[in-house]
């Protein structure tokens, strides 16, 4: 694996470029004078990808969190031989919102080719937020040249749909990890906490995903461990209809493994430990996406690029139940399919059960 940050690109590739020829991982860290491109830095940092022609794993990021964002060159020179069409995994970093020309070598990539491409994991986070139409039109191209991919990571969408998951996911027949985050300004940085407000319902986007084959989902919905949870509604309604002589609620379709043994015994749905908190009735926000997802396997709530909700799915055969197990957030299982900053695909495996159909 190779890493070139912070020099001059086009003296280093004049004395490289026959050993780049062999170069499989590339992980490019443009500078803050490298990251525009009207100084000209920018374009030649770019051109250090066109002598990679045996390219597999190519990692983009800026070296300088306060340097501009990477922004796309058009096709020209050098820069004409990249071939995203070969790759197995593509992660970009530090994004410009303004990928149209992203999309472009997309395109001209599988223009000199009769086969589907060879992107398996794609990731992109966006500083600012990525217009709805740009991140539909590259979803589209993807799908079209890269029908196999398995992990799509799209972190910085503004106003994020329902129906734009529903449609990644009928697009991506494959896909077994995605990962949304929405983003509310056009320019908007991601603030200190990286929470940030949905546009519809929790809901209404687990619906979206209903049968998805999606084993590992992630987001930055807003979540707050102090709130109170579903749970507490619940009791709420099922005291009011005991004082009104009117029938207790029957347990849910989906029930926490945790309180099955009681309702097994008792049918008392509401066992008596104190949970009233989200953070201690996890369940109450995932059930909504395992109930949908057959075949979800693990949920997770990032901010910042910090886990601040994991857990894994359990489903035990015959009773309907689904177990929410949490798990530290400093698990290295997370980082598996969505490498953290500074770390990608080409040196994080990815285990091959992850993968398994």
């Amino acid at each position: 694996m190779l890493t070139i940050e912070n020099c001059i690109s086009w003296l280093w590739t004049s004395v490289r470029a026959q050993q780049l020829s062999n170069i499989v991982n590339l992980s490019l860290g443009f500078s803050y004078d490298m990251g525009s491109l009207g100084d000209g830095f920018g374009r030649s940092m770019w051109n250090v990808i066109g002598y990679c022609t045996s390219l597999r794993y190519l990692y983009l990021f800026r070296s300088n969190e306060r340097g501009p964002p990477i922004c796309y060159p058009e096709m020209q020179t050098q820069l004409q031989t990249l071939n995203i069409h070969r790759l197995s995994s593509l992660h970009i970093d530090d994004s410009d919102v303004h990928i149209s020309n992203l999309i472009r070598w997309i395109h001209v990539g599988a223009a000199a080719h009769s086969t589907p491409g060879s992107l398996k994991c794609f990731k992109l986070q966006c500083i600012g937020g990525l217009a709805p139409y740009s991140a539909s039109d590259l979803t589209k191209i993807l799908a079209t040249h890269h029908p196999s991919l398995e992990i799509l990571v799209l972190q910085g969408v503004r106003r994020l749909r329902p129906i734009f998951l529903k449609e990644i996911c009928d697009s991506f027949p494959l896909l077994r990890g995605l990962s949304i985050y929405q983003r509310k300004g056009c320019r908007e940085e991601y603030n200190e906490s990286g929470r940030c407000s949905w546009d519809y319902p929790v809901s209404a986007y687990a619906k979206a995903l209903a049968g998805t084959n999606i084993r590992h989902f992630e987001s930055n919905f807003p979540w707050t461990s102090s709130s109170f949870s579903p749970r507490a509604l619940d009791r709420l309604l099922a005291a009011e209809a005991i004082a009104g002589d009117e029938t207790t609620p029957s347990p849910p379709r989906l029930i926490p493994a945790r309180y099955h043994k009681r309702i097994v015994e008792d049918d008392d749905v509401y066992p008596e430990e104190d949970d009233d908190r989200m953070a201690d009735d996890v369940a109450a926000f995932v059930i909504p996406f395992a109930s949908v997802c057959a075949h979800l396997q693990s949920f997770a709530i990032r901010y910042a690029g910090t886990p601040v909700l994991s857990c894994r799915i359990a489903r035990h055969t015959g009773l309907r139940v689904v177990e929410c197990i949490r798990i530290n957030t400093d698990d290295e299982e997370l980082e598996v399919w969505n490498p953290p900053r500074n770390a990608t695909w080409s040196n994080i495996p990815i285990p091959e059960l992850f993968l398994q159909p």
